[in-house]
């Protein structure tokens, strides 16, 4: 019966998306049909085969240019170029960041480009998308791990003299993961994945709260859309580890859907809020400790952002709102809300880290983040609440 309930699961799951893609979702929050920009999601195996009907059928233009690094040149960026019968490669060092110099690289190398092809996950994501953005033309992403949600999304994260900041892009015309590829990416970038996914709870949780007590607009529709892949995910995320095609196929679904609810929020509300706050100040705020991935680091944050809110659940009254207001929210949260031992299992289930000391986050820094955090962005959160 599990099984059955996670195959029908998914199969519903892939028919809300292509009505979302064949602009045939209606938004229960507004009764409007959504216009969507992105044209083609494909997930499964052998996709670079299908890839060159569809974007034959995109008419993007003869002359793309294929951006990727050294890794994922080997792991696909070669094959795409034989495919495509195109000499137009630009190979990116490992080491290269999603910043102003790489930026400049490629928009100077790729003037007479129809169109860009990126080639790889979160770093190569970000350039073409902001790259393409700035130069007025459209991109398509061939994801080769299921590290992040920003394959979806509209924004770029770009450090701009010595700063990540979060720049306006847009969103690709087609999004390619072969489950095979990303099966054979480094593991720790799936466990990044998976830390990213588990905090749609706290996010939720912390948006709910902002419209009960500060009546801030709030959309259900994002929720409704990773619902039935993130109960696959999550109840299944040991077989990650094992390389199951299943699990990485509902992985790639819940990113995709998280970045696509970003874009019919208008904004990183779903996806985004205390867990990240936590996170972005304390990477921010110490840059020389370890390298550690986003989705690790949102991982252990939405751990320590899901017990501050059980504890504040848990009372009666909180000040400066009325008892009315606070009833009510509590109890539409606690409908949404995971607890934290349930998400820690996720993350431990795929051996994700779950502790603060893991990343090097000791008991002072977890202390500063708890209180500066709320003052860094403009969002209302339970962070404001302790």
């Amino acid at each position: 019966m599990a099984l059955l309930a996670t195959i029908l699961g998914m199969i519903l799951y892939k028919k809300l998306l292509s009505d979302i893609i064949d602009n045939k979702y209606i938004n229960p929050d507004d009764g409007l049909n959504l216009n969507f920009p992105i044209k083609y999601i494909e997930i499964g195996e052998d996709i670079l085969q299908k890839s060159c009907h569809i974007l034959s059928n995109l008419e993007l233009g003869l002359n793309p240019y294929i951006i990727c690094d050294k890794n994922t040149y080997q792991a696909l960026g070669n094959d795409i170029a034989q495919t495509l019968k195109s000499n137009n490669i630009i190979i990116l060092d490992n080491e290269a960041k999603a910043s102003e110099e790489y930026i400049n690289k490629i928009t100077g190398q790729t003037s007479d480009a129809d169109y860009l092809i990126g080639v790889g996950s979160g770093t190569i994501n970000d350039l073409c998308k902001y790259a393409s953005y700035k130069m007025g033309k459209k991109y398509v992403i061939f994801g080769t791990a299921l590290s992040m949600n920003g394959y979806s999304s509209a924004n770029a994260s770009i450090k701009i003299d010595g700063c990540k900041k979060s720049l306006q892009a847009h969103l690709p015309k087609a999004i390619f993961i072969d489950i095979d590829v990303a099966k054979n990416a480094p593991f720790r970038l799936t466990q990044s994945g998976l830390g990213d996914s588990i905090c749609r709870s706290t996010a939720q949780a912390d948006w709910l709260l902002s419209h009960y007590l500060l009546d801030t607009e709030y959309n259900s529709a994002p929720f409704e859309l990773t619902q039935k892949c993130e109960e696959v995910l999550f109840n299944n995320s040991g077989r990650l580890s094992e390389k199951d095609n299943f699990t990485f196929e509902a992985l790639a679904c819940n990113l995709i859907s998280s970045g696509i609810g970003m874009y019919i929020a208008g904004g990183s509300y779903p996806a985004s809020q205390g867990e990240h706050m936590l996170a972005h100040y304390i990477e921010s705020k110490y840059p020389d400790l370890p390298h550690s991935y986003h989705g690790e680091q949102i991982g252990v944050a939405t751990l320590i952002m899901s017990e501050i809110q059980g504890n504040i659940l848990q009372q009666n009254k909180i000040d400066n709102f009325s008892d009315e207001k606070w009833q009510k929210a509590k109890e539409e949260i606690s409908k949404i809300y995971i607890s934290t031992d349930r998400l820690k299992n996720i993350l431990l289930n795929a051996k994700c880290k779950t502790q603060p000391e893991e990343l090097d986050w000791n008991k002072d820094i977890i202390k500063k983040a708890i209180k500066i955090a709320p003052s860094t962005r403009d969002r209302f959160t339970f962070l404001n609440l302790t």
